[in-house]
């Protein structure tokens, strides 16, 4: 998507590292990592859309989720495409004698 739609995990939910904390705090039915499944995670937490859609709303931020993450390359780029001028067509030199010096 876009480092818009990204949300950070601690590293217990992440990887699967879980600190002292993790283990006095946390049920262990919610110690699990989305690196040991993505379906166990989102059987727990929801999906990731729901999560960052929670995160978001916790947060006050206003950042909708895009329609499609498919664009056209000139849009994704944001460029036009390069127009050619006159002086891109001529030869260049080919021999150290005919280049100009630096």
């Amino acid at each position: 998507m876009s480092h818009l739609h990204t949300m950070f995990l601690c590293r217990g939910h992440h990887q699967g590292h879980w600190s002292p904390w993790h283990f006095s705090h946390l049920e262990s039915r919610y110690r699990i990592s989305i690196n040991h499944g993505r379906k166990s995670f989102c059987k727990i937490f929801g999906s990731e859309r729901e999560l960052w859609e929670q995160l978001q709303a916790r947060l006050g931020e206003d950042c909708p989720w895009p329609q499609t993450k498919i664009l056209p390359r000139r849009v994704k780029l944001g460029v036009q495409s390069p127009v050619l001028k006159e002086e891109d067509y001529r030869e260049q030199p080919t021999s150290a004698e005919e280049r100009e010096p630096f």
